[in-house]
């Protein structure tokens, strides 16, 4: 795609390597023997990311390797002079690094779950489905919190509780 450079004769063998490593370290992670990392900001590396890297020489994969990272971490200063060298291989990566971001973003939001509710609320009796009609329309994260605010229904029966969700829900609708 790019001809101003040409693509290093053991780029192959490093790019493999690289995939190899961390096939094996997801590998690890999935059956939960690899060592526990931090729950710092991350993204899903690709390995396209690593082609593009090997493609260009060690200088200049370094500044788009910063300029990667300063897009998705901050606080990495990429010299606008510096960035000009690789600008095109950046615009292109920069789609991709958009959408890995959004992902990040949205996955690390609590999701809000009947199992949720009755994990956080051992004392609802009577859980119900979620195909409950009462559920219908109904957001969990508000349930949730109507639940946390209010400690009485936390002793209910899950039938009473959404009842009484429901019609606060109507009553300040009607406000």
């Amino acid at each position: 795609m790019f001809l101003d450079e040409k693509l290093q004769a053991n780029a192959k063998d490093k790019v493999t390597s690289i995939l190899i490593l961390l096939s094996d370290g997801l590998t690890e992670e999935k059956n939960g023997t690899c060592i526990t990392r931090s729950k710092g900001k991350r993204f899903t590396f690709k390995s396209v990311y690593a082609n593009v890297f090997y493609s260009l020489n060690d200088t200049n994969a370094g500044i788009l390797i910063k300029a990667v990272c300063n897009f998705m971490f901050g606080n990495i200063e990429v010299k606008p002079e510096e960035l000009s060298k690789v600008a095109g291989y950046y615009n292109l990566l920069k789609g991709e690094l958009i959408k890995s971001k959004r992902k990040a973003e949205s996955g690390s939001k609590e999701k809000f779950t009947l199992e949720k509710i009755y994990a956080d609320f051992p004392n609802i009796r009577n859980p119900l489905a979620r195909s409950s009609n009462l559920f219908r329309g109904v957001k969990l994260k508000d349930v949730y919190e109507f639940i946390n605010a209010h400690p009485e229904e936390q002793t209910r029966d899950m039938y009473r509780v959404m009842c009484n969700f429901l019609d606060e829900q109507l009553r300040n609708y009607r406000r």
